[in-house]
């Protein structure tokens, strides 16, 4: 019976501690990370995106 309580135990307090990793932890490391290795954007006058549609079709000639 005390193993049982042990392994509940466990999966509580490892749930606890990824939830509290997911909403503190990770933005606190990310913010940290984001200061330690901070990368200047390069920017660029003339620049044009590239943009192409595919539209995908399948039996569409018209029947009159």
């Amino acid at each position: 019976m005390q193993i049982v309580k042990f392994i509940a135990g466990l999966i509580f307090w490892s749930s606890v501690a990824t939830l509290i990793y997911t909403y503190i932890g990770y933005p606190l490391l990310l913010a940290a990370v984001s200061r330690l290795r901070a990368r200047p954007v390069r920017r660029q006058v003339s620049w044009t995106p590239v943009v192409t549609i595919i539209i995908t079709a399948y039996n569409e000639e018209l029947d009159l």
